[in-house]
């Protein structure tokens, strides 16, 4: 089949208008679907942003709903953010990618949608990351799905794995 540009957004247009997100669609009990991954205009899968456009990622994430630890909102410099906790080797593997990557963009995706595209603009320190600005009523609701994943498989892939700690 080959559409034509308008085609095509009409096609985006009405997946977008029927995208549930994966929490509210499967209620409270529900396992949220997280994942960090390079944006790659090249890249062969492509995810619906906040906008409508599409963003293209590599595959597989660097991180995965398994890699958070925790999350929490703050104010940094006037804008609401995201704090993430991460796990020991999530940690590691993004301050070894983020060191030698500056100015690469990375997709923040819930669900298959990309919530956030932001910039690499120094390379992660610690144990976490913050994303932001968001508004202050998505940010608290996407720290309460972090957080409340627990009981969640530990990867996305569909292998049955233990539960929490992150251990294959």
């Amino acid at each position: 089949m080959n559409l034509s540009l308008a085609g095509k957004r009409i096609l985006l247009i009405i997946a977008a208008m029927v995208f549930v997100p994966f929490a509210e669609a499967e209620g409270p009990t529900s396992c949220p679907r997280f994942e960090i991954a390079i944006v790659d205009n090249d890249g062969a899968r492509a995810v619906p942003g906040v906008d409508g456009a599409l963003v293209h990622v590599s595959s597989p994430p660097l991180l995965t709903t398994a890699d958070f630890t925790s999350a929490n909102v703050s104010r940094t410099e006037g804008q609401v953010v995201l704090n993430v906790g991460l796990s020991h080797a999530a940690g590691v593997r993004i301050q070894a990618f983020t060191r030698s990557h500056i100015g690469v963009r990375l997709a923040f995706i819930l669900d298959g949608r990309a919530l956030k595209v932001v910039k690499v603009l120094g390379p992660i320190r610690d144990d976490g990351i913050l994303m932001g600005p968001f508004a202050r009523v998505k940010a608290d609701a996407l720290a309460q799905l972090i957080n409340e994943r627990r009981g969640c498989p530990s990867r996305q892939d569909g292998r049955r794995l233990e539960r929490e700690g992150g251990k294959e």
